[in-house]
């Protein structure tokens, strides 16, 4: 048995471990500070576990780090359950994590809603959250700003949450040009997806797609088609293959 400072020793020595990359050595070290009744070792032997694929071990030591009051652990917890297909509860761990103040675990939250169909409360969450000042709060908005844009309302409301989103979620930029494209503004909407284009995939279809349409670029579209390529967006290859496919496409 160890006690006192001898624990806090051990949870030094398994972090130090992990750095390392000697994760036998800081498993062994979290592992006698966790049997103590730490709970920053049971979050710490979690987190470990986690990168070794031990997801159903990883599952429980976060779940009591989370219960010894570590309110970083249930971002965590919700993720390895989500591995686990454990929906469900990673959901309650989600909500849990963000009832505590994590905004993390509450972006999780919302994402999980949608997925599940549940778009209501996902929204609700992410009303929330957007106004917070921190990144995850302009996340948020870039998010609702996003799906206004695709159900049709291309108001202030819906600009103001695009605005906000800029650099924080990557669809907000192209969601924004298609509202300056609708408005005339085609140089604005340009502007705004070359700026954005190597941070959102989204981006590069809309760039060449107004290129050609509105500036008859053809070089300029291709070369925008062939960046969302490298990253791997599906659309960017479909409109590639129709451009170099067309009248004088070349290729």
């Amino acid at each position: 048995m160890i006690t006192g400072a001898y624990v806090l020793d051990f949870i030094d020595l398994g972090n130090d471990a992990m750095n390392a990359g000697d994760l036998a050595t800081a498993e062994k070290y979290l592992r006698t500070a966790a049997a103590e009744g730490n709970a920053d070792a049971h979050f710490n032997l979690g987190n470990l576990l986690t990168q070794q694929g031990q997801f159903e071990s990883a599952a429980e030591h976060l779940g009591r780090a989370w219960a010894m009051g570590v309110v970083d652990a249930a971002l965590n917890l919700g993720l390895v359950l989500q591995t686990l297909h454990r929906n469900g509860d990673a959901e309650v761990a989600f909500r849990d994590g963000w009832e505590a103040g994590d905004e993390g675990a509450g972006h999780e939250l919302a994402w999980s809603l949608h997925e599940r169909g549940d778009t209501h409360a996902a929204r609700q969450v992410f009303r929330t959250m957007s106004r917070e000042e921190s990144y995850l709060g302009r996340r948020a908005a870039g998010v609702l700003g996003t799906w206004a844009e695709m159900t049709g309302k291309r108001n202030t409301k819906t600009i103001e949450r695009l605005e906000r989103g800029l650099w924080a979620y990557q669809d907000a930029a192209p969601a924004l040009a298609a509202i300056l494209v609708e408005r005339g503004d085609f140089e604005e909407a340009r502007d705004l997806l070359e700026e954005h284009i190597a941070y959102s995939p989204r981006a590069s279809v809309r760039l060449g797609n107004l290129l050609m349409d509105h500036f008859g670029d053809r070089p300029g579209a291709e070369a925008a088609f062939l960046i969302g390529v490298a990253a791997g967006d599906a659309h960017a290859e479909d409109n590639l293959e129709q451009l170099r496919a067309s009248p004088d496409g070349g290729g």
